[in-house]
Parts: C-alpha cells; structure tokens; sequence
C-alpha cells in the first residue's frame, strides 16, 4: 500500500512540474532590440500561450532632435492583430502593419519614449525582421503659406519682433516647422520653440497649443534680439528664406 501511494506521489509530482515548466515557457518573456538611424524599437512578447500573446512595442528616440507625429511600419509575419492600445492601427497588408500615435503621445522628446500595447490571437512565431520609423514630413509650397515679420519695439541693444505664420490651405499644417535665414541672434522667444542651426539659420516650432494651425488660421510667436548693430536694429532684417514644413498622412 505504501509502495502504490509512493507511486502516485511520484507521478502527481512529475505531472506538477510539467505543467510548471509549460506554464513557465508560456509566459516568460522575451525581446528584441532594433537599431535605426536616430531611434531604437523593442519588441517585447510580455506573456504567451498556446493561440495567442501580447506585447509590447517601445520607441526610444536616441537622436537629438523630437520625434514628432510618429508612424512605424512592422511587419507581423502575417500575425492578425485584435487589439491594440497606446496607438491606433491605420495600415494593415502584405504583412506589413503601420501604428500611428493616438495624439497625447506623438512626440518623442531626445533620450525619451513611447509604448503601446497589442494582443494577437494566433501563437507568437518570431519577432519582426524590420522596424521602420516613417518619415512623412512634408515641405509646404510656397504659395499655401505666407509669413509675417515685424518689430514691435527697439530699444539701444535690441528690438521686440514677431513672426505670424499664416495657413492658406484648406487643410490643417500639423506639427509644422519654419526654417529660417535670419541675420540677428535670438536671445528668447514665446509662443514657439527654436534651435539654432549656425550663425544665420534657426527651426522654429510651436507648443503643444499651437503645433497645429486650421486652415485660414494663423500663429504667432514672439522672439527678442540681442544685437550691437544699430542698423540691424532700426531697419527690420528680412528672412533671405523661409520654408514651412508639416506632417501629412503618406
């Protein structure tokens, strides 16, 4: 009698760790990191079983400028996606699959990043063999834009100006962006950001109230100059350039 219940034991134990190292490799998790030009993606299988897992995709932006109005392209093997969030699906063929930002999480700031979450009903097979961060950046025609320079006020080693951005198109200028030649060195601005290329070229951007300017609407930012050229002060100095860019659905 001993001996049989002996054996039982033996068994239910040999039954207990077979589901324990089934349910262990079901669930463990499991990665892989890509490397873009200026970006990072980890996909991550954060639990599995047998017809289905979930996981995770992580964009890091390794570059020094913001990652904005993201889109990626992966390709799932095939893999039927049934739920997504964090973002929102807008593409899905040949196996190919293209995430877009749901909004809140659009931009990337350097050294920063993003997640989303989905869920596949069939079992994970392999990790994705590409990652692709789309570049779908625009240059604005000139004739769909115009911009406004003025100074406001001037006083012995600077002046108040202003530039007004304005859309002449019937569609919205998402996230848009003005390149600049500009002869004067900006010490401050509001109602927008700047980085400064060189001597003479800075990107303009808006905040995250005024990213975006409607069809007919404008924006404008305002900006002080530090300058010792008294001439440069008195006489406005115009923009040699300018180019507007903005973010299009591709």
């Amino acid at each position: 009698m001993k001996k049989i219940i002996s054996i039982i034991l033996s068994i239910s134990i040999v039954v207990v760790s077979l589901l324990n190292v089934t349910y262990s490799k079901a669930n463990e998790k499991r990665n892989q990191l890509f490397k873009g030009l200026n970006y990072d993606v980890e996909f991550s299988v954060d639990c599995s079983w047998e017809g289905g897992y979930i996981g995770t995709i992580t964009i890091i932006n390794t570059g020094k400028s913001i990652i904005n109005d993201w889109n990626i392209r992966i390709p799932m093997n095939g893999e039927k996606i049934s739920n997504i969030w964090n973002a929102k699906m807008t593409e899905e063929a040949d196996n190919n699959c293209v995430f877009e930002n749901v909004g809140y999480n659009k931009k990337i700031a350097p050294d920063d990043k993003i997640s989303f979450g989905f869920m596949v009903n069939e079992s994970f097979s392999k990790f994705p063999d590409y990652f692709e961060l789309l570049d779908n950046q625009e240059i604005i025609l000139k004739d769909s834009y115009s911009v406004e320079y003025k100074i406001d006020k001037c006083w012995k080693n600077g002046f108040l100006g202003k530039l007004i951005i304005n859309n002449l198109l019937n569609d919205t200028l998402k996230n848009w962006r003005l390149d600049v030649c500009f002869a004067n060195d900006i010490s401050s601005i509001w109602n927008g950001k700047i980085e400064k290329i060189n001597n003479r070229e800075y990107i303009f951007t808006g905040e995250d109230y005024n990213c975006d300017i409607k069809a007919g609407e404008s924006v404008e930012i305002g900006f002080i100059c530090s300058t010792t050229n008294y001439a440069a002060k008195i006489e406005p100095v115009k923009f040699t350039y300018t180019s507007i860019w903005s973010y299009v659905k591709i």
